[in-house]
């Protein structure tokens, strides 16, 4: 049975920063920061009032801000120094500030199994267990997360990467349609979620659903590891571009990540949606760490490639850490260049409601 561990997080502090105080502030022109802050205002309102959302802040808080800004829609820097306070995640010890980013795939597809559409996407199977967090049986296994199939009463492992690429599913019905790249598969497994389009020039969009429970293992340090690749030149259009250099090896490459992504279709919803069930915002939707930051959170980021207003609107399997976060950036080939490229260290401020609020 395999474990999927999820590191420990390091002590921290929140410091206190003024709103005027934080990098670009006056800079950065929030117009397409207020639509994604809208979308997280319609999060919150579906939330049980006494639900705990950050540091023991009821939802109930931020419902009524919620609603003071879906009602009065006006200028959204005016509502953000009025009614917010910014907070830096400031850690007690070294640790990783890393941000990355991700974005949607448009894959070409076929609801029909074709010798040019050969590869399935699955959708989560129906009897799939998944227990999250080890802890709550447990504390030594605190952090750990399990899944797997019940036969006779027992949790029994499900099937890793490798076994699904070998046909362990293919008689369960599970095929959501086929695609015509295994490679552009695995990376659509890896961004969460995707836009399939079909020869009449219909499409589709496909969400996370869950995986198979397996630790996630990073393909690039694997290639790193291997001589494959540099660190410096480690990106993801690079990593394609080796791969697709050596077809032969790259069934073995791609299965050494055991972690499968299951998906559900949503049809032609606008999106692509989140873990909070909302759109995402291109430049301004943010997958935390979900231990650290609630979903809906405001946040704002300073890095050398962005610094400005973000939402906490999703969660990524590698996404694991204090001041740890991906930037979501668009759908289509040219967000891809520009996600595959984005590896930067920076700082992260939360906006938490003011107390007089």
């Amino acid at each position: 049975m395999t474990l999927a561990f999820i590191p420990p997080l390091p002590e921290f502090e929140l410091k206190k920063t003024p709103l005027e105080s934080l990098p670009d502030y006056g800079k950065d022109h929030l117009k397409t920061a207020a639509q994604a802050w809208a979308y997280s205002c319609i999060y919150f309102l579906s939330l049980p009032a006494e639900t705990p959302c950050l540091f023991e802040i009821k939802a109930l808080t931020w419902q009524r801000l919620a609603r003071l800004y879906l009602k009065e829609r006006g200028e959204f820097r005016t509502y953000l120094t009025r009614y917010f306070d910014a907070y830096e995640l400031c850690p007690s010890s070294r640790c990783e500030r890393l941000f990355t980013g991700y974005y949607e795939p448009e894959l070409k597809g076929s609801l029909h199994k074709t010798d040019l559409y050969p590869y399935p996407v699955h959708r989560k199977p129906s009897h799939l267990v998944v227990i999250e967090d080890l802890g709550l049986f447990r504390e030594t296994l605190r952090g750990h997360r399990i899944a797997g199939f019940v036969e006779n009463g027992t949790l029994v492992p499900t099937f890793s990467r490798q076994q699904i690429q070998e046909g362990a599913l293919d008689h369960e019905g599970l095929e959501i349609c086929w695609v015509q790249d295994a490679l552009d598969l695995y990376f659509m497994h890896i961004q969460g979620g995707g836009k399939i389009i079909f020869e009449d020039g219909s499409w589709t969009r496909l969400q996370y659903d869950g995986t198979n429970g397996y630790a996630y293992c990073s393909l690039g340090q694997a290639m790193i590891a291997r001589g494959l690749l540099s660190r410096e030149e480690c990106s993801m259009e690079k990593m394609k571009e080796t791969l697709r250099a050596a077809p032969d090896f790259m069934p073995a490459l791609l299965s050494l990540n055991p972690s499968y992504v299951f998906f559900r279709d949503i049809g032609m919803q606008e999106g692509p949606v989140g873990r909070m069930g909302q759109p995402l915002t291109s430049m301004r939707s943010l997958a935390v760490d979900p231990r650290v930051i609630s979903l809906g959170m405001p946040l704002w980021l300073s890095s050398p490639v962005f610094s400005g207003f973000m939402v906490a609107q999703d969660v990524g399997g590698a996404i694991k850490g204090l001041i740890r976060g991906d930037i979501f950036c668009g759908t289509g080939d040219a967000a891809g260049v520009l996600a595959g490229g984005l590896k930067e260290e920076g700082r992260l401020f939360i906006l938490l409601p003011k107390e007089s609020n």
